[in-house]
């Protein structure tokens, strides 16, 4: 069987698919989710640090943001990675 004109553009077609496939969940979903995760940390880290590292900032308001921070910080810990590897072992 030869392939003719159309058999060709499906290929490519098919290849361009598959292309962008590779792209978007082998490069883009894990470099969001990095990307997620590090501001995740460094922003929730740095609430943390202030509000425990000066005695002025230890108001009831800031009690409740630092215990909000404090679980914020655990959650992008554990989600976004589990996500991820989720994610990849279903491809």
């Amino acid at each position: 069987m030869t392939l003719g004109i159309s058999d060709n553009v499906t290929t490519n077609a098919t290849s361009a698919e598959d292309y962008f496939t590779f792209i978007l969940y082998e490069v883009v979903v894990p470099v969001l989710y990095g990307i997620v995760t590090l501001l995740g940390v460094v922003g929730n880290s740095l609430v943390i640090y202030v509000i425990v590292s000066k005695a002025c900032m230890r108001t009831v308001t800031n009690i409740l943001l630092l215990n909000l921070a404090v679980a914020d910080l655990l959650f992008v810990i554990v989600i976004p990675p589990s996500t991820a590897y989720v994610f990849a072992a279903n491809r």
